[in-house]
């Protein structure tokens, strides 16, 4: 039993359906730790490493990063106390009646990651950082609704634990920005066939699935 638990929550891939450059595969990704702040920590050394500086470089992301540096980040989730779960939807095969329907699809296949990662998360308190996504108050609190409903039902343990629910913009989260790196690993794999960032980190994943 933890007493504090933070859980980062991001997605990668996008919710588009007809543009040719959409990509094939949605991944949501959740990592637990409770050493949040040695998580977030990465990033100042990140940038004294790659001494990275200027208006223009404040937030670290896996698409414009290089290899080098998305290894020094997966390196250094591997070196914290963390666990990860995944799950992902192959777009082309989602049905009909959820494509025009992109923020139940997303509460949906979050849902699904986080009834994993609830049943295998012991703790007094929890704290969800969900990566903000939108802008509206009333899908965020659909959200925040659904997810308290899961945890409800699916905690570890005999009592549900207290749980908080914050959206940042990443750019202003250190961990936000280090488990960006945790699913552009995901999507390598799934979007490029590409394990070799997962594999760094392939030790704190408890469950990783495609749903359909």
């Amino acid at each position: 039993m933890r007493k504090h638990v933070d859980i980062f929550i991001d997605e990668a891939g996008d919710l588009g359906f007809e543009s040719p450059r959409s990509s094939k595969y949605l991944i949501v990704g959740a990592l637990a730790t409770s050493e949040a702040q040695r998580l977030g920590r990465l990033t100042k050394k990140a940038h004294r490493k790659f001494k990275v500086s200027g208006k223009g470089a404040i937030e670290f992301k896996f698409n414009n990063s290089t290899d080098s540096t998305r290894r020094f980040f997966l390196e250094g989730v591997a070196n914290v106390e963390c666990w990860i779960v995944w799950g992902a939807v192959e777009k082309k095969n989602t049905r009909n009646s959820l494509k025009s329907k992109t923020d139940k699809l997303y509460n949906m296949l979050c849902g699904k990651v986080m009834v994993k990662m609830f049943q295998c998360t012991l703790a007094d308190d929890i704290h969800l950082i969900v990566d903000r996504r939108s802008s509206k108050r009333t899908n965020r609190e659909t959200f925040d609704h659904h997810v308290e409903n899961i945890l409800l039902s699916n905690h570890a343990g005999i009592f549900p634990p207290e749980c908080r629910i914050s959206h940042f913009d990443s750019r202003g989260n250190e961990g936000l920005q280090v488990h960006d790196f945790v699913v552009g690993a995901i999507f390598q794999k799934l979007e490029r066939g590409n394990d070799s960032f997962l594999d760094v980190i392939k030790g704190k994943i408890q469950s990783g699935q495609v749903y359909w």
